[in-house]
């Protein structure tokens, strides 16, 4: 094999010129972003999870509400429970934004209009009209009104199932899924192993960096320039670099706030699955939070280390093209 089909073309008898050693370390700096977006993407999907495993969650607070609608418009009965539900709420949401119900209009009428007016605008009621006919308790109220009756209920089923669909993380391309409960397992090998990736590049960054300082002086300024977060926090004040550590330790902060609700809500593996599993299960989640933690922090000692150099080398050249 020739020495032409190694090198490319290239002469190895003769050492690359600057202009490739920049390119390093501008390939590790694009290395390191590329990362970082992987962990925000993370990051953005842990957060949204948790989110909608909060108690009490959107679907949930809404699910209580159709409930009560339902169950109101159902039985007819103001003295039912549900009617009574409802006008407590309708009390407390007439504290913060008056009902005018009108002098014929109970509270609890009117508020029942208000969930139709605003939370099914497309209700198949024209402006103006009422969504409702009569009024609740009246003889002919269920017959009137049917088809507003089953919308509620329909209404009520269908936040019932998106609430049981949260319960459920489709993984992209696998075409498999993971149960809510489970996402410490995926969320945090992941985590792991993009933040073991993120310390490699930016080691390497510092190297290269490094390595142009002490043999290519005459590049550093154009290397510098290559930078992002390191050449940002230069000369600018204390509170970018208390922003730039908070960035640095979102992954940190995210998966300790997973974990934190994971063992909030310990009684439902207790429930479902062996004790003996569960504990296996809750320390290994701790094992790996402990991980995660080393590296986010490995991860900062790293970048700070470039973060360094930069400014040691070029915090005059920042501030002066600033």
């Amino acid at each position: 094999m020739s020495t032409e089909l190694v090198t490319g073309g290239a002469d190895p008898s003769k050492p690359p010129d600057g202009k490739s050693y920049v390119e390093a370390v501008v390939a590790a700096g694009k290395r390191s972003r590329g990362i970082v977006y992987f962990i925000l993407i993370i990051l953005l999907l842990t957060i949204t999870c948790i989110r909608n495993t909060y108690n009490p969650d959107w679907f949930s607070v809404t699910i209580d509400l159709y409930q009560d609608l339902f169950g109101c418009l159902d039985s007819n009965d103001r003295s039912e429970h549900y009617c009574k539900d409802l006008e407590a709420r309708a009390a407390r949401y007439n504290e913060i934004f008056p009902i005018d119900a009108g002098h014929d209009v109970s509270l609890l009428d009117a508020f029942v209009e208000i969930i139709f007016e605003q939370d099914m605008p497309k209700s198949g009621v024209l402006a103006g009209q009422p969504a409702l006919r009569g009024k609740i308790g009246d003889p002919s109220f269920k017959r009137d009104n049917y088809l507003k009756i089953a919308q509620a209920k329909s209404r009520l089923d269908e936040y019932i199932k998106r609430d049981l669909a949260e319960e459920i993380i489709p993984i992209p391309l696998v075409g498999s899924w993971i149960n809510v409960n489970d996402l410490w397992m995926v969320g945090g090998a992941v985590m792991a192993f993009l933040l073991f990736l993120l310390k490699a590049s930016l080691t390497q960054e510092y190297r290269n960096l490094h390595y142009i300082r002490s043999n290519l002086p005459a590049y550093m300024d154009l290397a510098i320039m290559s930078q992002d977060i390191s050449a940002l926090t230069l000369n600018v004040g204390r509170f970018y670099g208390v922003t730039r550590a908070f960035i640095m330790f979102l992954p940190s902060m995210v998966y300790s706030w997973l974990v934190y609700w994971d063992f909030r809500t310990y009684q439902i593996p207790y429930m479902v699955v062996s004790t003996r599993e569960t504990n296996f299960e809750y320390a290994l989640e701790s094992l790996m939070l402990l991980v995660v933690l080393w590296l986010n922090l490995t991860c900062y000692r790293s970048q700070s280390r470039l973060h360094n150099l930069v400014r040691e080398y070029g915090g005059g050249l920042i501030s002066r093209t600033a």
